[in-house]
């Protein structure tokens, strides 16, 4: 019916689902049917924000979000898809305010819209790597340099990219460059909230510039995490491979004097690292 867009027998559908879970007493068959409870949670959102009514879609959202098997260390995917539904949701609303002239409400309801998926991956850092890739297969236009990208749609975007380099051999080249353009174009227009994610994106740049076999901008760009980002989580990670990267420029002692570049460039990363 929601597919149909026949959204009020929709919502009395999945309104009587939940109902009839609501109703389960017997533990076994409740944990039985907690896959039909999450998706009917889900599919309730969906159909609230396809119909228009975003606070009920938000509301529905709560609640999966409340669950305790999505609480599950687990669940992690149930709470991907719920961060993905809200974002869905704040994202219909800010062009929904957008057709009515509402400007300022719209920039706010994106800027709500990417922070969600921002907040889940700081919660669980471990599961990043996920959200990226699940993210990145729903861009429309993944190829399209132009196409406009919140900050953690460019992160994906460019995890999606290092990854697809990785698995081609004959791209790779292409891939990695587009990979340094891309962030370089994103970092460069970037203000306020946006910049929030400057740390993982010179981080991406740095994996970039080492595949293309590019040790020296590699190592600089690890640097500036250590310096600039001392709370990120892979800072410390950035530090010792920028030192390690810069020693590997001074094993040929000629290439290595007092005053050269690649040891000027060694004591940099020694500092950043030490301090």
């Amino acid at each position: 019916e929601r597919r149909l867009n026949n959204f009020v027998t929709a919502r009395q559908h999945f309104e009587r689902a939940a109902s009839a879970a609501e109703r389960l007493t017997d533990v076994s068959e409740k944990d039985a049917a907690q896959w039909a409870i999450t998706l009917t949670a889900l599919e309730a959102g969906r159909n609230a924000r396809d119909e228009g009514r975003f606070d009920a879609a938000l509301a529905e959202v709560a609640t999966l979000r409340a669950m305790p098997a999505v609480k599950s260390p687990a669940q992690y995917g149930a709470r991907l898809a719920a961060a993905l539904l809200e974002r869905s949701i704040l994202v219909d609303r800010a062009d929904s305010a957008d057709k009515a002239g509402r400007s300022t409400d719209a920039r706010k309801f994106r800027e709500d819209a990417w922070r969600s998926l921002a907040t889940l991956a700081a919660e669980e850092p471990q599961h990043r790597p996920q959200l990226y890739s699940t993210l990145y297969k729903t861009m429309s236009a993944p190829g399209d340099s132009s196409a406009p990208r919140d900050p953690v749609e460019t992160c994906a975007l460019l995890a999606g990219l290092l990854e697809d380099a990785a698995k081609d051999e004959t791209k790779k080249g292409e891939l990695l460059n587009r990979v340094i353009r891309e962030a370089e174009q994103y970092l460069s227009q970037a203000s306020g909230a946006q910049r929030s994610v400057t740390p993982e994106i010179l981080y991406q740049m740095g994996l970039a510039h080492y595949r293309l076999g590019q040790p020296i901008p590699a190592a600089q760009k690890m640097m500036e995490i250590a310096r600039r980002y001392p709370n990120y989580g892979q800072a410390a990670e950035a530090a010792v491979t920028a030192v390690q990267l810069a020693a590997q420029q001074c094993a040929d002692a000629s290439s290595c004097t007092a005053q050269s570049p690649n040891q000027q460039l060694y004591r940099q990363t020694l500092d950043a690292l030490l301090t």
